[in-house]
């Protein structure tokens, strides 16, 4: 990935995060939340392990990233939840094997 695009995501990346953690939060704490500030307020924590798999937290920089990567059409954090929410009830809330519709236990 060329240097430009990396820095447009990153952006765009800081911009949907401080959308989501003013949903969160009261109104008057969400005069608070700026671009500046949003690396101390994120989730902190990058990596969630389930039946010994580890996945991406949720809005963490890394999953913002992927998402943004593999969707670079989104522009706000109601698309990117809309597009969350298709994707998790497509497979139940599970994975699902490439060659079938086997859930991942």
């Amino acid at each position: 990935m060329s240097e430009k695009r990396y820095k447009q995501i990153r952006r765009k990346r800081k911009e949907l995060q401080v959308e989501w953690l003013k949903t969160l939060v009261t109104d008057e704490e969400a005069k608070k939340v700026s671009i500046k500030d949003i690396e101390t307020l994120v989730p902190q924590r990058d990596y969630v392990m389930k039946d010994y798999t580890t996945y991406h937290s949720f809005m963490t920089n890394k999953w913002i990233e992927k998402y943004l990567k593999k969707y670079p059409e989104i522009n706000s954090f109601a698309e990117l939840e809309e597009l969350y929410n298709i994707q998790r009830n497509t497979h139940g809330g599970q994975r699902v094997f490439s060659g079938g519709n086997t859930p991942i236990i």
